[in-house]
């Protein structure tokens, strides 16, 4: 467990760093044509349908990637907080 985060903050910056690893996986896709096979688990994993219009998927990347610094901004926020563990 990281130092002085709860089970359940693990999880949550887990779940983070996931969404934050698929949204990289659909950038390098588009710009190096030979990764273009780790598409179809990116989309997946982000819940985006790998057959949408560009403009769907970029609106659903960039709301992605919004949830992933949202909870990671909560829990800098709980962290720093007077009489937080940290």
């Amino acid at each position: 467990m990281a130092p002085g985060l709860d089970q359940a903050e693990v999880a949550r910056l887990k779940h983070a760093i996931g969404l934050l690893r698929a949204t990289n996986r659909i950038r390098v896709a588009a710009q190096h044509s030979g990764a273009g096979s780790t598409l179809p688990s990116a989309f997946a994993l982000l819940g985006l349908r790998f057959t949408a219009s560009w403009p769907e998927i970029w609106g659903g990347v960039q709301g992605k990637v919004i949830e992933a610094l949202g909870i990671l901004r909560s829990i800098v926020e709980s962290r720093s907080r007077p009489g937080s563990r940290a």
